[in-house]
């Protein structure tokens, strides 16, 4: 995408000079490890909100330091980056009202020689160690944030806190939802890059549109409930089938209503399980039992799905003569142990997480920052960072809160089913978060803030020493 400059400098920019980053520390770059700016350094920023766009551009001081970076998103246009390297000037964002999100570089005549489009890549923006600026500066998310209510007539779904660069992105691809509908967008895991397979809706409206002519869902609570949780908008065909299986409004409506609806959808959606579905739900006394069938082991439920599909009609009649929970034991007895608690062993995307409004508990404590884990893509990716076993996590009853210094997932903390009472706290490598001081003083705090008990926390045994009055010199650690 090319800028007019010409254009663009007889308006007025927002200048934002002699910006630094408040708290920050230093920026490692994530690909070569490499510092690439400390927090006393300054960068001058320009911003400009046209009618159709908005545009944040950033000084860049020395190229050479992310080139490495750039060359990992797997650009075509690397060879420009090599050999333009000594004349950046300048690095853009361009927030295109189209749902297009674009980065480009510029030299210092303000000619964009190369251009990278973020929207179907996230990743390439997350290896750019300059628009860490954007997750981090409370004035630039303040210019987004405002952009982005000219268009919405609304406030966002998201808090200028909780605000980052694949948020913005996600934001002005899909306007106007409720925040259910972000976390149920099907990443695939451990990327930002949206599964091709399933519906692009440009706007909330589209969508609502879409459910309002189901020729399939039409009961007035199946709509609120689909209205109120927009997730499920991302699977209306799915739903489409599911009622059509079930073939019972009532049971439909509380089949949807389960908490593991998106597994089921998930499944759905990629294999050929609605054959099962019809099948059980043929005889209207095993109907009433698909939502208990769901709440016990949504598990069970999809791979004895999956065998079912690969039957021939010979096998599937006499199953229908016979008890269909049985069936289920009996093929759940051949699945191998190790997979028998975890409901997400065939998916292939991001799910949302059942964190209800825990949300509120976000915050900002001694520098760090807390934040529920809302979907399973976020609970993937901390686990790759930690190394720890946040990337097969499937507990859908505990909720997930990241501790993050500036934008790196430092801990993860564990919340009992009750959602008061801390479970564990584990850096990397399973690390107890007692073992960094200023993490741990950080995250009681926070505790004490939103009414956790951390009493039974099985990483705090050494701060079991505080209540017998020790100076902090005597702790072990």
């Amino acid at each position: 995408m090319q800028i007019n400059w010409s254009s663009i400098n007889k308006k007025p920019m927002l200048k934002l000079r002699s910006i630094s980053l408040k708290n920050a520390g230093e920026i490692v770059c994530p690909y070569c490890k490499n510092t690439i700016y400390s927090s006393d350094e300054k960068r001058e920023i320009q911003m400009l909100s046209e009618k159709n766009r908005a545009i944040i551009r950033i000084e860049i001081k020395n190229l050479e330091e992310i080139v490495e970076c750039i060359l990992s998103a797997g650009s075509n246009s690397s060879v420009d980056v090599l050999q333009n390297a000594q004349t950046v000037k300048y690095e853009t964002l361009i927030i295109d009202a189209s749902g297009k999100t674009f980065l480009s570089l510029e030299n210092q005549n303000n000619e964009a020689f190369c251009t990278f489009d973020l929207t179907e890549n996230f990743d390439a923006a997350k290896l750019d160690p300059c628009l860490t600026l954007l997750s981090q500066n409370n004035d630039i998310k303040a210019f987004v944030i405002s952009y982005f209510r000219q268009f919405w007539k609304a406030d966002l779904p998201f808090s200028k806190e909780e605000l980052d660069l694949p948020k913005i992105i996600t934001l002005n691809l899909f306007k106007g939802f409720s925040r259910s509908f972000y976390n149920a967008i099907p990443f695939k895991l451990g990327t930002f890059i949206i599964d091709s397979s399933f519906p692009r809706f440009s706007n909330c409206n589209q969508a609502i549109k879409r459910l309002t002519d189901s020729p399939v869902l039409k009961s007035k609570k199946i709509k609120n409930h689909i209205f109120n949780n927009q997730g499920l908008l991302l699977y209306l065909d799915e739903l489409e089938t599911l009622s059509k299986c079930i073939n019972n409004a009532d049971v439909f409506l509380s089949t949807v209503q389960n908490k593991y609806i998106f597994v089921l959808l998930n499944h759905l959606h990629f294999y050929r399980i609605d054959a099962f579905i019809k099948a059980f739900c043929e005889n209207k006394d095993r109907t009433c039992q698909f939502p208990l069938l769901l709440e016990r082991s949504v598990a069970e439920v999809c791979r004895c799905a999956e065998d079912y599909a690969a039957l021939n009609e010979l096998y599937r009649k006499r199953i229908k003569e016979t008890n269909f929970l049985e069936y289920l034991n009996r093929i759940n007895r051949r699945t191998h142990p190790e997979h028998q608690n975890n409901p997400e062993l065939s998916r292939r995307c991001s799910l949302p997480m059942n964190v209800g409004f825990c949300f509120k508990k976000n915050a900002t404590v001694g520098g760090f920052t807390f934040a529920v884990a809302e979907s399973t893509n976020e609970t993937y990716i901390a686990g790759k960072t930690l190394s720890n076993c946040l990337v097969d996590w499937s507990v859908f009853d505990n909720t997930v809160f990241l501790m993050k210094n500036c934008s790196s997932i430092v801990a993860a903390i564990e919340l009992s089913p009750g959602k008061s009472t801390v479970y564990q706290a584990k850096m990397q490598f399973n690390e107890s978060i007692q073992e960094d001081r200023i993490a741990c003083e950080a995250f009681m705090e926070w505790c004490k803030s939103n009414d956790l008990n951390y009493d039974d926390c099985e990483d705090l045994y050494y701060y079991d020493y505080i209540d017998n009055d020790l100076n902090a010199e005597e702790l072990p650690f």
